[in-house]
Formats: structure tokens, sequence, C-alpha cells
């Protein structure tokens, strides 16, 4: 059997090899080699891996507040919807019916809405652009038709509530309201005019139609051109007497009476 000897190393290259591999300066340059070639790759891994890491975690945070967002929404839209059909059930139960179950019935939307109807009419604030020479934040009370954004915004709710053809004190039409309002405001001519506030408003029936009972307390400033006016023949020496202001409280469905017709929002 024919054995395969290798031939022996010399011994100055053997010694050579060993200095070199026991070499401390030789190991030292050999490791910084190392690193030099492996420590840019490794921080540049790990600076890409926490990039990706920080994109990820911002846009697993933005989808969560994005479907957040998406759900307030819609239980918004849910909660308007129901409010929509407790307002229409509500008008479909016998009031009586609706004290049983709830004694503090405070009358819903109807009752909102004349109190809203009241407040239209009652105060409305100008910029100095529409009323000189009264100061801004000044208080105008009543109907005035030449005050144009005040006047629209007052047709605006009327119209909106109101049916085209309503019949309100013997006239047809959205125009006799406010015509109504404009004879108050010209009959009692000062800034601070007319004054309506509601004292109560009850609802007394719910179905087929609200009717809402309201006590209102009007204050009605006299001047000269309301005597004038309502008293055309009385003497110059009395009117001074019969300047003052008037309060009067009404127990009415008159002006509150204007919910049980209106057809667009309450039936």
């Amino acid at each position: 059997m024919n054995t395969y000897m290798a031939p022996s190393m010399p011994k100055e290259s053997q010694e050579l090899i060993d200095d070199i591999a026991s070499s401390v300066a030789l190991a030292a340059q050999l490791d910084r080699a190392k690193r030099h070639s492996t420590g840019p790759n490794a921080t540049d891994r790990r600076r890409e891996q926490c990039r990706v890491s920080q994109r990820s975690f911002r846009e697993r945070k933005k989808k969560e507040h994005e479907g957040i967002e998406t759900t307030v929404q819609s239980l918004e839209e849910e909660v308007q919807r129901l409010e929509v059909q407790k307002a229409q059930l509500v008008r479909c139960v016998p009031l009586s019916t609706i004290l049983v179950h709830q004694p503090d019935f405070d009358g819903g939307v109807p009752t909102k809405l004349v109190r809203k109807y009241i407040s239209v009419f009652k105060s409305v604030r100008f910029d100095r652009s529409l009323l000189v020479p009264i100061m801004i934040g000044s208080t105008v009370k009543g109907y005035i038709p030449s005050k144009r954004r005040m006047s629209e915004r007052q047709e605006k709710f009327i119209r909106a509530i109101a049916h085209e053809h309503i019949n309100y004190n013997g006239s047809i039409g959205v125009h006799s309201i406010l015509a109504n309002w404009e004879r108050y405001t010209n009959s009692f001519a000062s800034v601070r005019n007319v004054n309506m506030e509601a004292l109560s408003c009850d609802v007394m029936k719910t179905d087929d139609g609200a009717i809402v009972r309201g006590v209102t307390k009007s204050t009605l400033k006299m001047n000269r051109q309301s005597i004038n006016l309502f008293f055309p023949n009385c003497p110059d020496c009395l009117k001074p007497s019969l300047v003052r202001t008037i309060h009067r409280t009404n127990d009415r469905t008159n002006d509150t009476d204007l919910v049980s017709r209106l057809g667009k929002t309450l039936s």
C-alpha cells in the first residue's frame, strides 16, 4: 500500500509563519481592518432598520387616528339620525302618553322653535357699517326691512319653518308675519322700541301637529311719534304725559301658535 508523504517545509519558512501568526501587531492590524470593513455597514443597517420601524409606527398610528375619526363621524351622524327619529316619534304620540313616561317633558322641538322665533325678532346685533350712528353692539328690536342683513336672516328663518301659504292673523303668507313685526317696529319708533320675552312655553298637543301655548311679555316704548300715530287728535298739552314704556303680558297662542302651523318642520 502506497502512502503519500507531503514534502517537508524548510525550517526557516515554518518559523516565519509562526512568527507572523503570533505577532500582536499584525493581529491588531488585522482586527482594525475587519472593523473598518464591517463597522459602517452594520451601523447603516441599524439606521435603516430604525427608519423602517419609525415609518411603520407612524403609519400604524395614522391608521388608528383615521379609524377613530371615522368612528366618531359615523357616531355623530347616527346620533343626529336618532334625534330626528325621536322627534318624529314624539310628534306622533299623544301628550298624555308622553307625560306618563316622561313627567318632566319640556315640549321638545316645538317649544324650542317658539323660543327661537321670539329671540330672532327681539334681539339682533349689527356692526357699525349697518347701524349708523348707533354704536357697535347696540341691540335693535323688531323687524326693519332696511337693515338687510338682519331682515334677510329673519325672513330666512321664517321661511325655513313655516308653510309658504301660512294663515297668520287672517292674512296668508310669510310676509304677513314680517308685516306684523314691521308694524310693531314702526309704531314704537325707538332704537329699543320692541322687546318680547317668553315667560313660559308649554306644549298643549303633540300628535297630528303640535300646539304651543306661550305666555309672553312685551315691552313697548311710547314716544311722540307713537302718540301721533295712535292718538292723532290728542292735544299737545297731554302728549308729554303719554310718553312712557308699556309692559304687556299676553297669555295666548297667537305668535306662539305659529308652531302649530309649521308644517315644514313639525309635520
